[in-house]
């Protein structure tokens, strides 16, 4: 006589939808991580702008005769003294020769990214992120 009316869904149907959320999460967890990481270490390389135009002006001024950037180091000729102390995430910012090197902390896993200053035969500054030979650990993290 009277029907019974169906009301919910069958124990397969949540089943089935719980098991979609749990791989979707499985995938964006690990992309969200990577991309947070990522995004926190922009800090770090942001470190080192502090850092660029006194050294451009070092090389300009006192390395009219020296190539090696020898002159431009921290604490010298305008150049701010290095940064050893945490900061947010940044651990320490040095430089050397004409070379800042950015480390960050633990929250970044400790990497580190690397500026170098080249003069060119006009006179211009060029800057080079993770040269090789000198590249940062960024780098191969790929973070930069």
């Amino acid at each position: 006589m009277y029907q019974k009316q169906r009301l919910g869904f069958t124990l397969i149907e949540l089943i089935t939808v719980v098991a979609i959320v749990a791989i979707l999460a499985a995938i964006a967890i690990p992309a969200y991580q990577t991309y947070r990481n990522k995004s926190l270490f922009t800090e770090v390389t942001q470190a080192t702008t502090a850092y660029k135009n006194p050294v451009e002006l070092c090389v300009r001024l006192y390395t009219t005769n020296d190539p090696t950037l020898d002159a431009c180091d921290a604490g010298s000729n305008g150049i701010p003294p290095n940064l050893s102390s945490a900061t947010g995430v940044v651990q320490s910012v040095t430089v050397s020769n004409g070379v800042i090197t950015a480390v960050g902390t633990a929250q970044v896993n400790s990497l580190s990214y690397i500026l170098q200053a080249t003069k060119s035969g006009t006179g211009v500054v060029i800057w080079t992120p993770n040269p090789p030979g000198n590249e940062g650990t960024c780098v191969a993290a790929g973070y930069c």
